[in-house]
């Protein structure tokens, strides 16, 4: 896209062959207080709250994909997942600490408006705003832009945020209609492209998202969506598809412009500190589970402590199953939501029956709650187990355990043998939920 200042050079040295006298300094000093601008370095700051609070709510949100809160939507906090441990380093080649210069803003979201708008493809932007987003109640804000971008066949949304703290990624999704592919690159970051409808339940199916997410190794996070609309909701769709194609995407959120926005040293170093943590805490929680466990070593859903099957578990499954993954989370003094999830409810094709009482064995209780698919349409064929077990503190310590089919091959049969499969897995999860260390990061 061709920007302001080159248009009035090109204005400029049209007047001077003219004979008309423009303002050659300014123009020329303009181009080099921007080029300067661009050189330098621009950081995330640190601000108020700590990386970890940050990272629960961020897992409140993800969660909400894949285990969803319940009646009422509570959302659990407490003990943060997994990620393994990275070393934290620049994104790309020659952007080295040594290389940061002492000359550092923090990013701000008209810096990210500016360089989204650099890196669209031809087309007419009707439309854009600057505007930190909120992530809970202000806990935080993080730089971010939305655009209303035609690109000839109709406007839509595009939006670009910055996130200094890995927000918990993946490709997992209880729809089926749900696209996504993940990629480690070479540089060490990763790549997310997720295509979907606005609303997996099946409203306004002709709403479409599609998104392009790279976490890179420093902790930066490049966030890009659109739409095929302009609003997000209850606006109809204004062309079959959002304007960016994939391509395009990946191009813009792996572009070297973002190389200018760095994560400061001292974020660096909680962000480091958070994945040593959290990848301690997929070691206890697969030590707790005991023999056919092993910590998960990419967080999927959020930040909670993962552990996925090995050895015998893993043999033990049906070959094609699309998906396994066991989690931990705390509770803390809810013992409400205990009360109120063993009702029993359904929601998005799913459906959670209502608890059976059991005894540990120290003799305390815990609270079995079987979840299933029942609608296809809206989730894939899944099955699910919590169990949920309040100790001497009144926090509920909650495991979960979650096993999705491949829906061209799933079967009576197939899901039979899943639940059967994770029958033997009851006293593991009991055993992790009343672990000694299982409130503790």
């Amino acid at each position: 896209m061709t920007s302001n200042i080159d248009e009035h050079i090109r204005q400029a040295l049209r007047a001077a062959a003219d004979s008309i006298e423009p303002p050659i300094q300014e123009l020329v000093d303009g181009g080099l207080a921007r080029g300067r601008r661009l050189r330098r370095r621009h950081r995330m700051v640190v601000a108020g709250t700590g990386l970890v609070a940050s990272a629960v709510v961020a897992s409140g949100i993800v969660m909400a994909a894949q285990f969803t809160a319940g009646p009422n939507d509570v959302a659990a906090q407490g003990d943060e997942t997994s990620r393994s441990v990275v070393e934290a380093a620049p994104a790309n080649p020659g952007v080295g600490a040594a290389d940061v210069s002492a000359e550092v803003e923090p990013i701000s979201s008209e810096d990210v408006l500016e360089t989204l708008i650099e890196l669209l493809p031809p087309g007419e932007i009707t439309d854009s705003k600057a505007l930190p987003q909120d992530v809970v109640d202000g806990l935080r804000e993080n730089p971010a832009t939305i655009v209303t971008f035609d690109d000839g066949a109709g406007a839509a949304n595009v939006s670009v945020t910055l996130y200094d703290f890995p927000t918990g990624g993946g490709c997992q999704h209880p729809s089926p209609n749900v696209q996504c592919t993940e990629e480690i690159l070479d540089d060490g970051s990763t790549l997310w492209i997720t295509q979907r409808p606005t609303y997996t339940d099946g409203r306004q199916p002709a709403l479409i998202e599609w998104w392009a997410t790279l976490e890179r190794s420093d902790g930066l996070q490049i966030d890009l969506r659109q739409n095929n609309a302009v609003g997000e909701k209850d606006v109809p769709a204004t062309r079959p598809e959002p304007p960016l194609t994939t391509e395009q995407m990946v191009a813009i959120v792996t572009s070297d412009r973002w190389d200018v926005y760095q994560v400061g040293p001292e974020r660096q170093i909680e962000i480091r500190e958070l994945r040593g943590s959290l990848t301690a805490a997929n070691r206890r929680l697969a030590a707790a589970l005991g023999d056919g466990w092993a910590p998960a070593q990419l967080t999927r859903f959020g930040y909670k402590p993962e552990a996925v099957p090995a050895g015998k578990n893993k043999t033990a499954m049906p070959d094609g199953h699309a998906s396994v993954l066991m989690s931990r989370d705390v509770l803390e003094g809810d013992r409400s939501y205990v009360d109120r999830a063993c009702e029993g409810w359904s929601e998005k094709g799913r459906a959670w029956d209502s608890c059976i009482e059991a005894a540990a064995p120290s003799d305390d209780s815990v609270y079995l709650l079987w979840s299933r698919s029942v609608d296809h349409s809206q989730s894939v064929p899944h099955d699910g187990l919590w169990v949920m077990y309040e100790n001497e503190n009144g926090d509920v310590i909650r495991v979960m355990l979650s096993v999705s089919d491949d829906p061209e091959l799933s079967t009576p049969e197939r899901r039979a043998e899943i639940v059967a499969w994770i029958k033997q897995q009851i006293d593991a999860m009991v055993a992790a939920a009343t672990a000694d260390d299982a409130t503790t990061r």
